[in-house]
């Protein structure tokens, strides 16, 4: 039995070997009939086109011979469309032609002289179709290339105008005669009059340079879908004459019809086009009937509905950006009146030296002492002219105007996107800008990071913003304002932009034009610090050239001085913070330079290497700054404030990347398998949840923080305040909002506390024998570099009229900082604010803002002290 089990198995695994070698038989077989099939179809396709290539030839010819007898091209069409028996009717105007695969627009009666008798389309050397414009001018180029015309053209009364036509041996294409042409009159009656029936034969004529019109866009795209309508050259303007085939036929019109000029026309399509549709919609105007201006460089439409179309697509423009004007300004009353001052450099930097310039006196730090000079008074008097503007509550206007500025240069780059990029970036970005509680402080910060924050965004959009032509002397110019004026180590942002310009100069070799504006750029830049220093000379009384100033003491200062003495920080500081005060966009902002990476890999062919290679440019800015800072030990959060722009350019560049794929139809992919509405559902509560997070943090810290800005008001009632009084200032000395909240002659003073460093002074306010200001070029005491505590800035306490002091429950008080608030015996309160006790409350608390609500936890309820404005009951 196991002997006949045997014989069996063995029997089987033969019939399976045998049948294995029959398959892989049966399937070589297969594989060398599909080659030779394969093979076959080669051969019979090469035959095929080296027979249309024959066929197309002797087409050319045979047309050749048929002109040289007197039929041309326009009669031998019509005739092959044309039923037969049908006879042709002598009036009627030549058909229209089609082009790439797009039947062009009809000209006839559109106000302008058409030779409607066309030649029949040509191949260039790309294998594009090529058309020929008629003498008179044809469309500006039916095709998405023309060659500029010549041949035999018709004027208006019928006499005929020689020009020379094209001969190219075998492959000659000839220009119609004016035998059969037709002509689509200008004049008020506006109806196709037929030429002479006389039979002219062409002459011979020298191709022409292809150039391309812009009004014929649609048509371009349609031919290259890849172009880049920004790279698309313009026609060139031609002078005028009698003999240009620019000028219509019918001169008695001396008015022109209404029409758009081609550049007119091609910067409608790029400007006012912000998304796909209106694209369209824009490009289908343009592509009908243009035909050329008899000016010289551009493309009419003799139709007055396409400048009807025009005023009202520019009204749109205009209603648009006043919209996104007003959508980035609304906030800045906010921002201006609750914002609180999170830095005390601020105001000591640069709100009391801008008091000193408006009313004389205030406080002085060791930075506008000659000896150092590393603060521009040139900034500080900007300012100090627009606070003159306010009759009243000059802090306010002042902030008003610093807010509005930056939603001005917002909205600027804001409109630059949405042209460059994509409307979803754009609005993505608004959206970013608009909800961070970064750019709502420091859309109205007083400092010179803030200042460059608003110079980087007009320099980004110049150099994003090729509509035009390139903007690089403007883009260099206003980075160079922001590093000049403001704060000079905000140029490192312009390195990725100048490194395109270099690319683009070794890949298109115009190394003249780009050094040309990289030098005028330059030399904007130069006066501008030539002005600068020329200020700052006046005011220091010496040649003093701050922006060097600065980066000399925050670079090469040396050990024991420069910016590390006041404190470091670990190098994950700046996350922490960025991520505070713009959430879930720093996930994105940082994940952009991955994901545009990877969308322009995956979908490499139907997007360019300059799209890719623009596109890396943009993102990069963000990422450099990072570096930079985060490497430097001593960090401050304004110091992130230049970068704010290209954060949220980052953060919109890369939710948009993420959109483009979780919207992702294609049932294969990950997100595909998801329905719909979840993924809606998702991306949904993740863009509110970011708004709204950081609209709670807004309001968290206006509510927490702002009790500084409320309490001095008590001093400007009536009778509050007499001559002499002082208001000092212990342990909350770094919260004071600036001498323009004080009483007119009212002076801040210090008393000591715990801190030991060095106290800011106060400008001389000599004016005999000084000249006016002279607070900004005399030397004053006890001022140095090293943050070392000077005791002369310190009063008695019993100097003190008015005292600002804080009290939290459960605190210690020390000898050096007792609770003043709980001395009644001494000291009344005038005014007081709640504040926020961050000792006291959660992580949560801090970080947004929880309503006061029994609903709320007790460990996760926000707890508050008291801030306070202090008058003196008796003499101590």
């Amino acid at each position: 039995m196991a002997t006949k089990d045997a014989e069996v198995s063995l029997r089987l695994r033969e019939n399976k070997r045998r049948h294995r070698a029959r398959q892989k038989e049966y399937t070589a077989d297969l594989e060398r009939q599909l080659r030779e099939l394969q093979r076959e179809g080669v051969r019979a396709t090469i035959e095929v086109q080296v027979e249309a290539r024959k066929v197309v030839k002797e087409n050319k010819r045979l047309r050749a011979l048929l002109r040289q007898v007197g039929v041309e091209d326009g009669l031998v069409e019509k005739w092959l469309r044309e039923d037969e028996g049908k006879k042709a009717e002598a009036g009627d105007c030549g058909r229209r032609r089609d082009c790439v695969g797009r039947k062009a627009d009809s000209v006839c009666g559109r106000g302008t002289t058409v030779n409607e008798a066309v030649a029949p389309g040509i191949i260039g050397a790309s294998g594009e179709r090529i058309c020929r414009e008629g003498p008179t001018g044809m469309a500006a180029g039916d095709c998405d290339l023309y060659v500029r015309n010549g041949g035999n053209t018709q004027t208006g009364n019928g006499s005929p105008t020689e020009s020379p036509a094209t001969t190219n041996d075998a492959n000659t294409t000839n220009q119609p005669s004016s035998a059969l042409s037709s002509t689509c009159s200008s004049s008020s009656q506006k109806k196709c009059n037929r030429a002479p029936s006389a039979l002219t034969p062409a002459t011979p004529r020298q191709p022409s340079p292809l150039i391309l019109p812009p009004c014929k866009l649609l048509t371009r795209l349609s031919a290259d879908p890849s172009a880049d309508l920004l790279q698309l050259p313009l026609l060139p303007s031609e002078s005028q004459s009698s003999s240009s085939p620019h000028k219509p036929s019918n001169s008695n019109d001396e008015e022109e019809e209404p029409g758009i000029p081609c550049t007119q026309a091609y910067l409608m399509l790029t400007q006012y086009a912000t998304s796909e549709e209106k694209l369209d919609e824009v490009a289908k105007i343009l592509e009908e009937g243009c035909v050329k201006d008899k000016k010289g460089g551009g493309c009419r439409d003799g139709d007055a509905h396409l400048l009807e179309r025009e005023r009202k697509l520019s009204e749109q423009g205009q209603i648009l950006y006043a919209d996104q004007l007003l959508a980035a300004a609304a906030p800045t009353v906010h921002t201006a009146a609750y914002a609180p001052i999170q830095d005390c450099d601020e105001v000591f930097n640069y709100w009391e030296p801008t008091h000193y310039l408006s009313h004389g006196y205030g406080l002085q730090t060791w930075e506008y002492s000659p000896e150092f000079a590393i603060r521009s008074w040139a900034y500080v008097g900007l300012h100090a002219l627009a606070g003159k503007l306010a009759l009243v509550f000059e802090f306010y206007f002042t902030r008003i105007i610093l807010a509005f500025a930056c939603a001005v240069c917002e909205t600027r780059l804001f409109s630059t996107i949405q042209r460059t990029l994509n409307p979803r970036v754009g609005l993505l970005f608004l959206l970013a800008t608009v909800s961070s509680p970064g750019m709502f402080h420091a859309s109205a910060a007083y400092l010179p990071s803030s200042f460059a924050m608003n110079m980087t965004m007009l320099g980004m959009s110049a150099f994003m913003d090729w509509q035009g032509g390139l903007k690089t002397a403007h883009g260099i110019f206003w980075f160079a304002a922001g590093g000049i004026l403001g704060w000079p180590f905000a140029l490192a942002l312009a390195v990725p932009f100048l490194l395109e310009e270099l690319v683009l100069a070794a890949i298109s070799g115009e190394v003249v034009g780009i050094l040309s504006r990289v030098l005028d750029g330059t030399a904007r830049s130069f006066i501008l610090l030539a002005l600068v220093t020329a200020v700052d000379t006046f005011f220091y009384r010496r040649l003093e050239v701050v922006p060097f100033n600065i980066v000399r003491y925050n670079v090469f200062s040396g050990s024991g001085k420069g910016p590390d003495i006041f404190g470091t920080e670990p190098w994950h500081f700046y996350i922490r913070n960025l991520l505070l005060n713009f959430n879930i966009w720093l996930v994105f902002a940082i994940g952009a330079l991955p994901l545009v990476v990877l969308q322009h890999r995956d979908r490499s062919l139907s997007s360019s290497k300059q799209t890719a290679f623009r596109s890396l440019v943009f993102v990069s800015p963000f990422y450099l700054w990072l570096a930079i800072f985060t490497i430097q030990p001593h960090k401050e959060e304004r110091f992130m404030f230049p970068a704010y722009p290209a954060l949220a350019l980052n953060a919109a560049v890369g939710l948009h990347v993420a959109l483009s794929y979780i919207g992702s139809s294609n049932p294969r992919t990950m997100f595909g398998m998801i329905p719909p509405k979840i993924r809606l559902a998702v991306v949904s509560v993740l863009v509110i949840g970011a708004i709204d997070a950081g609209l709670w943090r807004i309001v968290g810290m206006v509510t927490a923080y702002s009790a500084p800005l409320h309490i001095y008001g008590a001093l400007q009632g009536l009778g509050q305040t007499t001559s002499g009084d002082t208001l000092c200032f212990g342990k909350e000395w770094y919260r004071f909002p600036s001498s323009y909240f004080l009483p007119n002659g009212m002076k801040a003073k210090f008393v000591k506390s715990a801190f030991d460093g060095l106290l800011p002074g106060e400008f001389h306010e000599g004016k005999t024998g000084f000249g006016i200001w002279s607070g900004t070029w005399l030397i004053p005491s006890g001022m140095n570099d090293e943050n070392q505590e000077d005791m002369s800035k310190y009063i008695s306490l019993s100097q003190c009229s008015f005292l600002v002091d804080s009290y939290f429950p459960g605190s210690e008080a020390s000898g050096l900082e007792p609770h003043y608030i709980l001395d009644t015996a001494n000291w009344q309160e005038l005014s007081c604010s709640h504040f926020l006790d961050a000792s006291r409350t959660s992580l949560l608390g801090r970080t947004l803002w929880l309503p006061d609500s029994s609903l709320i936890p007790k460990r996760f309820r926000r707890q508050y002290g008291r801030y306070c404005l202090l008058r003196r009951k008796r003499e101590i």
